[in-house]
Formats: C-alpha cells, sequence, structure tokens
C-alpha cells in the first residue's frame, strides 16, 4: 500500500504560486506589528503585572497572530504538474486535473469539478478592490489554471480536502513568548 503524503505532494512540482498580493502584505506588517507589541509588552511590563496576566496576554496575542496569519499570507493556489493545490484559511484541497469540468470567473473564481461539487479558492473571492478592477485578478487566476491545466493520463480524479490549521507554528510561537514572559517576569 503506498503512503500518502501531505496534501498535494502527489500532484507533482509547485509550477507557480498564485496569492492576492495585497492580503499577504497586509498579515505580514501585521503579524510584524503584533510580535513587536507583544514582545515589548512581555519585556517592560505594566506595573504589578504578573506571570498570571502575562500568560493571558501571550494566549490572546498568539491567538490574534495566528489568525492574522491564516487570513493574510496563508492561502494561496498552487499550481502543480497534475492539478491544483487550493489553500483556504483553514483548508487545503488538492485536486487533480482530471477532477475538473470547468473553471469559472464571473466575479468570483470557481472551479467546477466532474463529481458536481464547486470548489472556491478564498483568494479569489470577489472584493470591493477586485470589482473596481474589472475582476482582473480572478480572470488572471483563471488564465493561470487554464493554461496550466494538460492532457493527464487517467488516474484518480477525486479532490482531497484536509484541514490545515497551522497549529505547528501556533505552538512554537505560543512556547516562544511563554519562555520570553517567564525569564523577563524572573
Amino acid at each position: 500500500m503506498k503512503k500518502e503524503g501531505a496534501v498535494g505532494r502527489e500532484l507533482g512540482p509547485v509550477s507557480s504560486v498564485v496569492r492576492r498580493r495585497s492580503e499577504v502584505i497586509f498579515g505580514c506588517v501585521a503579524a510584524v506589528g503584533t510580535v513587536a507589541g507583544t514582545l515589548y509588552l512581555l519585556l517592560d511590563p505594566p506595573a504589578g503585572a504578573g506571570f498570571g496576566d502575562q500568560v493571558r496576554f501571550v494566549s490572546v496575542m498568539t491567538l490574534f497572530l495566528w489568525f492574522i496569519l491564516l487570513v493574510g499570507p496563508h492561502p494561496r493556489i498552487e499550481i502543480r504538474e497534475r492539478g491544483l493545490v487550493v489553500v483556504n484559511w483553514l483548508s487545503r484541497t488538492s485536486i487533480p486535473w482530471t477532477a475538473v469540468e470547468s473553471v469559472e470567473a464571473d466575479g468570483a473564481l470557481e472551479l467546477r469539478l466532474r463529481d458536481g461539487r464547486v470548489h472556491r479558492p478564498i483568494i479569489a473571492s470577489r472584493s470591493l478592490a477586485t470589482v473596481l478592477s474589472g475582476d482582473r485578478l480572478q480572470n488572471e487566476m483563471k488564465a493561470a489554471v487554464v493554461n496550466a491545466e494538460s492532457a493527464v493520463p487517467d488516474g484518480d480524479s477525486r479532490a482531497r480536502t484536509r484541514p490545515d490549521l497551522w497549529l505547528g507554528p501556533l505552538v512554537l510561537v505560543y512556547g516562544t513568548f511563554l519562555l520570553i514572559g517567564w525569564l523577563a517576569a524572573r
């Protein structure tokens, strides 16, 4: 039995990645500001603040940082040799080219699958900015997907979705903040 790796690896190497540049930039700037503010308050806490206060503060700020990263730089569409990997806020979907029936870009990008499902990548949803630009982003994404779609030998044509919560980085950041707060409180 073949052992499966991460969702998407079975579709081959990544040929290109499509993201909403403005959301990535905003998310990264907000994340840096959140980390800087958290570190400042951990290293120079208000008078009378104890380690318990720092634990509560770190818990809230870590969840806020996690949310910023999930909404900003995390979502993307990876165009691969044998399909797409669509990464939304909380999930990762592997879609082989053989599963794609059509690609529509009428306001928002929609991937219509042969099994009847419609997949809407979060980064290709409609916004005021895309409306003002004439849905340029959605049309560019559609063109990138359609151009990458190629004749692939018949194979598994099922789209697979798995949770993608970035829990590893969440725990690492939380532990690092707690360690810094504990060391600063000593």
